[in-house]
């Protein structure tokens, strides 16, 4: 065996166990979390699917992740109670029937989300998987694959999210599957590989519809592809002529495979995505008439007038009796999903800041706090290598005939950069897409995980070091390349320290700058803080005091039965309306952030209260990473607010 070879097979077992190092993290935080808000919704739904045939709850997502995670829970026993259901147009009755489920199962509801979200860790694994095989194949040496997959296996946001059963992981893993294999499709042009793109593309739009952002990139990459490499081909006659050997799997002209050819094989990649997209959905209603959908959002009703609550601005027009290719579940959630960006009914909070709308700059901030140092470290320097190494445009890729290895195949080393400059394009355009058209959606800002699949498309791209690596060996430049070698150990020391160190709480993971868990509250809240994740642990701790008199912790009501003192909306509205209180209050940090901008709208601050004879000055501590303590104090107090951790400030300041 040669030393490549060796190297290789030790590569691939390093990439094993890490991969099966980040299924057992995500197993333990299986059975310790809490249901967030949003899993009850989505394992209801996923049983929906397999015991009515009905996909219709929680349609703004694709069906796919649910139908997995739900197949263990139908294997145990379990309550149900499905008297909340109703279907009108833009309903959502989802989150009523997810409570009643934890209601009805709260005895067994940890076991129960448990091994549904155990079903859906297979995911993160092809995710890991894809990103080794395409910065392998993308950047040369195993090693490229290799660093991928060390950024891959410590990343808070895969181990925060890949344990949950949300879609957010499912879809990133099976976009790098995606994007992998159309990329293997645009250099070898065969109906094998066609296949295998489109079914990837097919299980990546099943996972989230945010990944229908694909289809446009492929497209457009596919037929500028196509156009570039017959033109460039005409000019290198030699390329041409090996072009023409019998051995080619596909019919050339001039060189390349046919242009007809290859259109064929785009077109076969979107029919078949299209086909199997309807049977993870069933077909339930594929062919509906365009014009018998009532539709809530104003893009797609027409009307200016809110006062109407449903409409279809195609009746009576000439698409009317268009029949609709995809399951009628599918445009009724992209519809749903498009009226919560027109008309938003939630504010949105960044660095300490409440307001109605979002920014475009929210996800940048998301990513600036919420990963590690050591990823953003590479990141930073793959692209500096890819920009050192030069981007060519779409036109610089030369197809080759086949991946045989022969001598009379193999493609020359201009040829090999020039098909790797084309994929870093391909990967660089995909995350400038996802993450634009995502920061350009401003009416609520909430969810950093929105651009997960794009921040897992720059995992891919830290293979680039690993090509950096094994062009200095190459170049006989021992100090760089032990300087390379050195930042990446450094680096993935540095992740697996700075988030082993948070575990189980990687979903609420911030980065050191950030100031950690203590001090993310200064600048993000909802999914990238506090999802109710931590109410079971909450309790265990022991952390619900005697002396308290009421707790604001979503997801608290499944322990009903010992936490008699959590309080609700109507106590909530009482407390704001009568501040300052008179009672002890325990809120999670997420519940602490909203409390603060429902006073901030009545021109009160938790921190700088006025100080008037007899008033009470609540001072905040914080009993854990996970909790705020509002304690009343009568007479004097310091306007600064102490803290265990250090002297609070008004968060971002």
């Amino acid at each position: 065996m040669s030393f490549c070879e060796c190297f290789r097979v030790r590569t691939s077992f390093i990439v094993a166990v890490l991969l099966v190092l980040q299924g057992g993290l995500l197993a333990h935080r299986a059975f310790i979390d809490s249901p967030t808000r949003n899993e009850p919704g989505h394992l209801v739904a996923g049983l929906s699917h397999w015991k009515f045939q009905r996909f219709d709850l929680y349609r703004v997502n694709p069906p796919l992740y649910r139908l997995i995670a739900a197949i263990p829970v139908l294997a145990v026993d379990h309550e149900e109670d499905w008297s909340g259901f109703y279907d009108a147009p833009g309903s959502r009755p989802v989150f009523g029937i997810g409570n009643s489920f934890v209601e009805a199962n709260s005895d067994q509801v940890s076991f129960l989300f448990g091994i549904a979200r155990v079903a859906l860790i297979p995911f993160a694994t092809l995710g890991g998987l894809a990103a080794y095989w395409w910065a392998r194949d993308l950047f040369g040496p195993p090693s490229a694959g290799l660093v991928a997959v060390l950024m891959w296996t410590f990343d808070p946001w895969i181990l925060g999210h890949g344990g949950l059963v949300t879609p957010d992981v499912p879809a990133a893993s099976c976009g790098i599957l995606a994007g992998y294999l159309y990329w293997r499709w645009l250099r070898n042009r065969s109906f094998r590989d066609a296949t295998l793109s489109g079914i990837a593309l097919a299980l990546a739009i099943s996972c989230k519809y945010t990944m229908l952002l694909l289809i446009p990139v492929w497209v457009l990459a596919g037929i500028c592809c196509s156009i570039c490499c017959a033109h460039r081909a005409t000019e290198d006659s030699q390329f041409g002529a090996a072009c023409h050997d019998r051995t080619s799997p596909q019919p050339v002209v001039d060189g390349v495979p046919s242009s007809t050819s290859t259109l064929a094989q785009l077109c076969w990649q979107m029919l078949l995505a299209l086909y199997f997209i309807n049977c993870f959905h069933g077909f339930s209603e594929t062919g509906r008439a365009l014009g018998e959908f009532e539709f809530v959002s104003m893009t797609l009703r027409g009307s200016q007038d809110d006062g109407l609550q449903s409409g279809n601005r195609f009746r009576s027009a000439l698409l009317e009796s268009i029949p609709v290719p995809v399951p009628a579940v599918t445009l009724e959630g992209i519809d749903i999903q498009t009226r919560d960006f027109e008309n938003p009914d939630r504010k949105s909070y960044l660095c300490g800041r409440w307001q109605e709308r979002g920014w475009a700059s929210y996800y940048l901030w998301g990513l600036a706090v919420k990963s590690p140092h050591g990823t953003q470290i590479l990141v930073l320097l793959s692209l500096l290598v890819v920009a050192c190494r030069g981007l060519s445009a779409f036109g610089a890729f030369i197809c080759h005939a086949s991946n045989d290895p022969g001598p009379e195949n193999r493609r020359s080393e201009k040829e090999d950069q020039q098909a790797r400059r084309f994929g870093v394009a391909l990967l660089i355009a995909l995350v400038l897409t996802i993450f634009g058209v995502v920061s350009l959606q401003t009416s609520f800002s909430r969810h950093v995980r929105y651009v997960l699949p794009a921040w897992t498309l720059l995992l891919v791209l830290t293979g680039a070091v690993g090509y950096a690596i094994e062009c200095s060996r190459s170049r006989s430049r021992p100090m760089r390349r032990r300087c390379l070698v050195a930042t990446v150990i450094g680096c993935a020391s540095w992740n697996a320290v700075s988030v082993l160190a948070t575990h189980p709480n990687e979903l609420g993971y911030f980065n050191e700058a950030a100031g950690g868990q203590s001090g993310g509250f200064r600048y993000l809240g909802h999914s990238s803080l506090d999802w109710g994740q931590y109410a079971s642990r909450v309790v265990e701790s022991g952390c619900i005091e005697s002396h308290v008199d009421v707790i604001f912790y979503e997801g608290l009501t499944t322990f009903a039965s010992r936490c008699s003192k959590v309080g609700d909306r109507r106590r909530w509205r009482e407390i704001v309306r009568n501040w300052p209180p008179q009672e002890t209050i325990l809120l999670s940090p997420q519940a602490y952030l909203e409390l603060r901008g429902d006073l901030e709208t009545r021109g009160i601050s938790i921190d700088t209260l006025r100080r008037e004879s007899n008033e009470p000055n609540p001072t905040v501590t914080r009993p854990g990473p996970h909790l705020f303590l509002l304690t009343p104090v009568q007479g004097d107090h310091s306007e600064s607010v102490k803290m265990n951790s250090g002297q609070a400030t008004r968060p971002g300041h």
